[in-house]
């Protein structure tokens, strides 16, 4: 009898293989959704001009929104409820564990997400300029244009949703800025990818760092290439420290709706001054006190885990 097909016995190499074909198909099936969709919904003539995109084009802001919305999905959810269908559950039932302990753990280890998701903010601002500062020093000519226009490309697209100052707006844009990609990219990152390299090489923080490295570059942003180096080891590191997975998702929902707030309490789009030092702050002094105080309670969650596990 032939035995149902199975991850949990696979090679290294295959392991890559599989997770790279179901991120591939899922992309593709997320984008033919979603460009089917639009085109019953706004019809052909929106959807053939997409590529020219301007705040007030509400329809076409709509249209690429929910292409946005689809596409994350196909690339990062799909494959890794894919991946735990085939692992039978075997990632699923372990990161989502948290759910059948205390009830009073669980508000301690949100509380202290809470709080680490609004003390490193400063600190991944600072570095976002930094690694700005160097991206523009170091790279020039030809390859610094490209570089900085795919930066552009992106704030003028994050521009143009964030125009939308209804609450209708307000929530769609929550949901595909916050929720999508906290739940998605967590348990694709965290969940599965962090997951089997722990296992694969029993080293738990050389998976963290390379996890994180494979986070930053997949977004093909390199001016916040290390912001998002720092953000990915720190979500890693909560996961590594709690077992589960609720914890990472919460703080990168946090990490991301501040923003996204920010931006419809401020009346400002996205990536501008005024956002940044509304969800961020801009002061030296804050960014000392981000760094001190988030080593101190990513240190604590550290020492809570261990004193649990005693």
């Amino acid at each position: 009898m032939n035995q149902p097909l199975s991850l949990n016995s696979v090679s290294h190499r295959q392991f890559w293989v599989f997770l790279l074909a179901f991120i591939a198909v899922g992309t593709v099936f997320g984008f033919l959704i979603g460009y089917l969709l639009s085109l019953v919904i706004y019809g052909s003539n929106i959807v053939r001009d997409l590529g020219h995109v301007l705040p007030g084009d509400d329809e076409k802001i709509a249209a690429l929104k929910l292409m946005q919305c689809l596409n994350h999905a196909g690339m990062f959810l799909f494959p890794s409820l894919l991946w735990m269908i085939l692992s039978r559950g075997r990632y699923f039932s372990k990161n989502l564990s948290v759910f059948t302990v205390s009830k009073h753990r669980v508000m301690i280890m949100v509380l202290v997400s809470v709080m680490i998701s609004y003390s490193t903010l400063p600190l991944i601002s600072f570095v976002y300029d930094w690694n700005r500062e160097i991206l523009e020093k170091m790279v020039s000519g030809s390859f610094q244009e490209w570089l900085m226009g795919l930066e552009s490309n992106s704030e003028r697209l994050l521009t143009a949703f964030t125009t939308d100052t209804s609450t209708g707006g307000f929530m769609v844009n929550i949901i595909m800025m916050a929720v999508l990609p906290a739940v998605g990219e967590e348990y694709l990152f965290r969940g599965v990818i962090q997951n089997e390299i722990t296992e694969r090489t029993k080293k738990p923080y050389l998976a963290l760092v390379l996890t994180s490295l494979i986070f930053s570059t997949v977004h093909f942003e390199f001016a916040g290439f290390l912001p998002r180096f720092l953000l990915s080891m720190i979500l890693g590191y909560l996961f590594l420290k709690s077992g589960s997975l609720v914890f990472p998702i919460l703080t990168h929902f946090l990490n991301n709706a501040t923003v996204v707030v920010a931006s419809y309490f401020s009346g400002t789009p996205i990536g501008s001054d005024s956002v940044k030092e509304a969800a961020y702050g801009d002061s030296a002094i804050l960014v000392i006190l981000s760094v001190g105080l988030s080593s101190l309670l990513l240190f604590m969650v550290g020492k809570f885990v261990e004193k649990e596990r005693a």
